[in-house]
């Protein structure tokens, strides 16, 4: 199961998409860049640790 934040520019542990084009977009709106594979989804920015330092500076 996917679930997703409409309306926040805040990732969340579960912020997670199919395709890795979906994950991309996301990044974007959290101001970093890139995406990284999770077991079978994609999560936004270059890799997990660079999600959580951008989240902690938005």
């Amino acid at each position: 199961m996917t679930l997703r934040s409409a309306g926040s520019v805040h990732a969340q542990s579960f912020d997670t998409y199919p395709t890795r084009g979906e994950a991309g977009a996301r990044a974007r709106t959290l101001e970093c860049s890139g995406a990284c594979a999770m077991g079978g989804q994609w999560m936004p920015c270059a890799n997990e640790q660079a999600q959580h330092r951008d989240l902690r500076n938005n």
